[in-house]
């Protein structure tokens, strides 16, 4: 994965062409995680950019699968070797203890957090993940972790405590707009006390284990003013703090995130490789995002993800040669 952006690009297209243009792409691809409405963000500048961040090389990891170990000090002894092939920024899936209430599997999946104020005690203690962090540190390398700030599980430690609030149905049960996603509750935003809890729990990692940033999943279904609220409190903690939405849309680089997925180019990439979009279309949708997003905004461009197939099976050796 890379991180992206278009300074130079140029689009040679109006605001009603741009906007059809759009439409298009967005009827084509009909996207989960992508804005459906056409903005034009660009005369805002967005957030401005960590100094840290030009260059980087993120690299996604898994805790309990990267090392024979499985835990932070797997990841910690495997820093040289990670190092060595470019990686400057290492984004943790998420380190927090698994619900066990209606938990897929047995071991659970780690967007399904019962404390966000604890590791995963299958993982290592605080302080090895201390040891991590600051090991990366020494080499100049950055640690994002991904944060679940939609959903938890429904046995999450904040529901006992009063301190947040799930969604309920009409009947008063916990409950969750995706419906595939059974083993999670979504929090309720509409109770001032949830979006206080949440904003803690992002100070808590800040100040408490210097972690660089967020990599916010599903960050679409999570208001937009609590994003934009703990960014501003977060830069007050660290200036230098790094959002990624794992969305596309250019509202949330209004003030919140500096990158975003670039899910559609993904999507227009598989098409284009299945002879049912036309190649030179890619060039122009990059060209409009870069014309109608704010200024500083950053885009996180991939041939495959953890919620994707590998890139060799979808698009082919031959292709991934090119």
């Amino acid at each position: 994965m890379i991180m992206a952006t278009d300074e130079n690009a140029s689009v040679k297209k109006n605001s009603r062409d741009r906007q059809d243009f759009f439409n298009a792409v967005a009827s084509e691809v009909n996207l989960f995680g992508m804005e459906r409405r056409f903005y034009n963000l660009s005369a805002l500048p967005g957030p401005e950019l960590p100094d840290w961040l030009d260059g980087q090389t993120l690299y996604e990891i898994y805790v309990r699968c990267f090392s024979p170990q499985g835990t932070f000090a797997g990841v910690t002894g495997r820093l040289p070797e990670l190092q060595e092939l470019g990686v400057n920024l290492l984004w943790l899936m998420p380190i927090f203890p698994i619900g066990e209430k209606k938990r897929k599997g047995r071991l659970g999946s780690p967007y399904a957090v019962r404390d966000y104020f604890a590791v995963n005690p299958e993982l290592g203690e605080e302080r090895d993940f201390r040891g991590l962090v600051r090991a990366a540190h020494d080499r100049g390398m950055k640690i994002i972790l991904d944060l679940v700030a939609n959903h938890v599980a429904p046995d999450y430690a904040g529901f006992r405590s009063g301190e947040a609030q799930a969604v309920t149905d009409a009947q008063g049960r916990p409950t969750r707009r995706i419906k595939d996603w059974s083993d999670v509750v979504d929090l309720d935003y509409n109770r001032a006390a949830t979006g206080a809890h949440m904003l803690r729990v992002m100070q808590y990692w800040a100040e408490q284990f210097d972690v660089d940033g967020f990599r916010c999943d599903v960050a679409g279904l999570v208001p937009l003013d609590f994003w934009e609220r703990a960014a501003d409190k977060l830069r007050e903690i660290k200036p230098d703090f790094f959002l990624l939405a794992e969305w596309e849309s250019p509202l949330l680089h209004r003030r919140a995130f500096h990158a975003s997925y670039d899910w559609s180019l993904y999507e227009l990439m598989l098409r284009v490789a299945r002879g049912q979009w036309p190649p030179e279309q890619l060039p122009e949708w990059v060209n409009l995002k870069s014309r109608t997003y704010p200024a500083r905004a950053q885009f996180l461009r991939f041939l495959e993800n953890h919620d994707k197939p590998r890139a060799v099976k979808v698009f082919g050796k031959n292709r991934l040669n090119v």
